[in-house]
């Protein structure tokens, strides 16, 4: 096409400077035909052009398969950290041989903290012991009686209490509370886990032992509340204390284990969907 182009070009340039024959009289060539023909023939040659850059950049991809790259990019990348992962544990059981025969360490830490908050685990830690008794003093005259016996209602203000200061596990006169646990009153008793107790009652918490007697000794708190009825509470720190499994294993006949549902991936949306105007 270049090579027409070129032809043309000498041809145009050999009208231009034919001689004149004086024989017969001369004929110009109007200017408007000659620019109109060079502009023919410089259309044609950027319409060559153009067509070779198309040929040498094709068009880009459209969105459907943009979309498509970055799903398939996704399901590469899982597959490598799979990978990875499989590879980290292979040296890790290279290195420390008995890795092999303990279970992962994500696998066995949710295990452990789920039979933990169960109470099936007997515990061991810091923490604090908070006794609680009647009241030793004689009750006065219009005074209610009531008011100088521990009540069920005053052991769970006092487990919430620690519970809401820190404590990780919790036993009252060696009966691990649970999930399950019940503190309730059976007459002059009170009933935990079906154990029937009398006081003086005493509240094993395994804990941050400085932020549950900061709690303990709050003015104006819990603990000050009962000891204004005549109650006799007292609290120590220890650094090794010990908390019991339950005595035996919930009986659940109408729980049942619930499925998780799984996380579906992201998909990229194909192409943004026009917002009405």
């Amino acid at each position: 096409m270049l090579g027409n182009s070129q032809e043309q070009l000498r041809e145009a340039a050999a009208l231009l400077t034919v001689e004149p024959n004086h024989d017969r009289p001369s004929y110009k060539i109007p200017l408007a035909i000659i620019c109109g023909l060079i502009g023919l023939l410089v259309t044609l040659q950027i319409k060559s052009l153009a067509f070779k850059a198309t040929e040498a950049f094709p068009p880009s991809r459209r969105e459907e398969d943009i979309a498509n790259l970055i799903k398939a990019s996704d399901s590469k990348q899982l597959e490598l950290t799979a990978a990875l992962e499989v590879l980290k544990e292979q040296i890790a059981a290279r290195l420390d041989p008995t890795r092999a025969q303990r279970p992962s360490l994500a696998g066995g830490q949710e295990a452990w903290q789920a039979q933990a908050v169960a109470g099936t685990l007997a515990l061991k830690g810091e923490g604090v012991v908070l006794t609680v008794d009647d009241s030793h003093v004689p009750v006065g005259k219009g005074e209610n009686p009531n008011n100088a016996i521990v009540h069920n209602e005053d052991l769970l203000r006092l487990t919430n209490l620690l519970t809401a200061a820190g404590a990780e596990a919790l036993a009252i006169n060696e009966q691990r509370l649970a999930a399950t646990t019940e503190i309730t009153c059976a007459g002059p008793t009170i009933l935990i886990n079906k154990t029937r107790m009398a006081p003086p009652f005493s509240i094993t918490a395994i804990g941050d032992s400085a932020m549950m007697m900061a709690a303990i000794n709050m003015p104006g708190g819990v603990v000050e509340s009962l000891r204004s009825y005549g109650l006799e509470l007292k609290a120590e720190t220890a650094s090794a204390l010990k908390i019991p499994a339950l005595g035996s294993n919930p009986n659940f006949k109408f729980a049942k284990t619930q499925t998780p549902k799984m996380v579906k991936p992201f998909k990229p949306a194909t192409s943004p969907a026009a917002s009405p105007r």
